[in-house]
């Protein structure tokens, strides 16, 4: 006769609640995710724009110094400026110590006058309003002369605000604030899964030896970012709470 043996338990399925918490693991995990990596992405541009604005200008960037000569004042330079190009409206400059270094002026187009406005109308409530395209301008500081421009301003000037507020105003600012949660509170579960229980610290390691994209460091490393962003982004959830 032969001995039988008792069955081992076989695996239950997951309950309905394993079910339900894994799908919105997944699902939260994904949506908040790509706002993260999105905003990540291009505050890692912005770091870079003073560098890149440099190589936008080219050879703008210099002038021969003439011998005797010297600058123009900004003051003076504004107003060329304005007279070669006066269809816009200059709101900054750059100048520069080097004989060689040209003179670097931030504009945006002048918005379209409304002649048929009624100066009776209430005063418009406070924000920045209808806006040109920005663009710079590069001056000769010793003749007034424009050589050279980019609209790399505009370019950062929407990478700045794809990082802030995903170009959605003060909503866009709570909808990355809600994400960095939403992604931080993962990432708590995600380093609770990870930590190795005891009597299994070996298969652990060797895991993480096997699939180093996996390990506790690069979870520390966006922890630490989704900590940071929940601090900037804290005065627009403030509001939520009313």
């Amino acid at each position: 006769m032969e001995n039988k043996k008792t069955n081992p338990k076989k695996k239950q399925g997951k309950s309905l609640t394993k079910r339900i918490t894994g799908w919105l693991h997944l699902w939260l995990g994904l949506v908040s995710g790509i706002i993260v990596l999105t905003v990540t992405l291009s505050g890692t541009v912005f770091v870079f724009c003073d560098e890149i604005i440099d190589l936008c200008g080219g050879n703008a960037k210099y002038v021969t110094a003439p011998a005797h000569s010297k600058k123009m004042t900004p003051e003076e330079l504004l107003v060329q400026f304005h007279q070669q190009v006066p269809d816009r409206k200059a709101f900054y400059f750059d100048t520069y110590k080097e004989a060689d270094r040209s003179f670097r002026v931030a504009s945006a187009t002048k918005p379209p006058k409304d002649n048929n406005a009624d100066k009776a109308e209430k005063p418009k409530k406070k924000g920045r309003g209808p806006r040109g395209v920005f663009a710079y301008h590069y001056l000769n500081p010793y003749t007034g002369k424009v050589i050279g421009s980019t609209k790399s301003y505009e370019f950062f000037y929407v990478v700045a605000h794809i990082h802030a507020q995903l170009l959605a105003g003060k909503f866009g600012k709570t909808v990355v604030g809600v994400a960095s949660i939403i992604f931080f509170v993962q990432l708590i579960g995600g380093l609770i899964l990870w930590w190795p229980k005891n009597g299994t610290k070996q298969q652990e390691q060797l895991h993480l030896k096997l699939n180093p994209e996996q390990n506790g460091a690069g979870k520390t490393t966006i922890f630490i970012m989704s900590l940071d962003s929940i601090h900037y982004f804290r005065p627009y959830l403030l509001p939520l709470q009313d």
